[in-house]
């Protein structure tokens, strides 16, 4: 991860974390309150399978809600595509979507779905495509 760090907003004193060389942060409303959210890629592995950094946008900084994924553990990480990540808007955990991502494995796709808890996003469902 850069050692430099993305603002937020120009001008303001909030600091989100850098995403890893090559990608960019990814923005989709996890909250349905209008305002895109911060998807960060922080740590990929060399498929650029990724592990998000997830803020909601929030005045006067963002909000911090942990990590999407593990990208070299069991809960594989997603792309850092913004194509390979999206909310399912039906189908909510406190008041945020679930989150599906798409991995993409040197044999195989791995398709996985967090859950917000309301402190933390569990991993809630695999689906391994070899």
């Amino acid at each position: 991860m850069s050692a430099r760090a993305a603002q937020a907003t120009p001008g303001s004193r909030c600091e989100l974390p850098s995403p890893v060389r090559d990608l960019v942060a990814i923005r989709l409303d996890l909250n349905g309150d209008g305002r895109p959210d911060f998807l960060i890629p922080v740590e990929c592995d060399g498929k650029r399978n990724c592990v998000m950094a997830v803020f909601l946008a929030a005045s006067p900084c963002p909000v911090a809600l942990g990590r999407l994924g593990d990208a070299l553990g069991v809960d594989y990480g997603v792309n850092g595509r913004s194509d390979a990540i999206r909310p399912l808007r039906s189908l909510t955990s406190h008041g945020i979507p679930l989150v599906s991502g798409e991995a993409d494995l040197h044999h195989a796709e791995n398709t996985s779905v967090w859950a917000w808890d309301g402190s933390t996003w569990l991993h809630v469902h695999d689906d391994y495509r070899s």
